[in-house]
């Protein structure tokens, strides 16, 4: 019984503790409540053309905050950065957050774990969306 109780919590988390970059409905946020931090490429104060944004050849999830996931909470963090010669995410600058900084780091650490084709790139942006499922 024990064996089955902690396969039933461990599917539960699994489903419950996801987070990704989807196409869901947008969350449901005030633009009063989004947090802006400066962007060295200018995000904030100019249009950008998304067709110009480097698509990952290989992406990993990143893991749910347990906080944020025990108190319900949804948001995102979108990110700037460049791509390095070898492909990977440098300059990491999270950009805009909601709520404040609550999935900031787990958005870093997953970007960090990216890999995108090999050629320096400068000025990239990523949003990861939160959700509870």
């Amino acid at each position: 019984m024990k064996g089955y109780l902690t396969a039933l919590a461990a599917i539960l988390a699994t489903s419950v503790l996801s987070a990704c970059s989807s196409s869901f409905e947008p969350l449901n946020i005030s633009d009063e409540d989004v947090v802006r931090y400066k962007s060295r490429c200018g995000f904030h104060e100019k249009e950008f053309d998304e067709a110009s944004m480097v698509s990952p050849l290989s992406r990993k999830d990143p893991g749910y905050p347990r906080k944020a996931a025990r108190n319900g909470t949804q948001g995102y963090a979108k990110m700037e950065f460049d791509i390095s010669e070898s492909g990977k995410p440098v300059n990491i600058n999270v950009i805009e957050a909601y709520p404040q900084d609550t999935f900031a780091a787990a958005a870093v650490t997953s970007l960090m774990r990216w890999q995108y084709p090999a050629e320096a790139t400068a000025c990239q942006s990523v949003e990861i969306v939160f959700r509870l499922k």
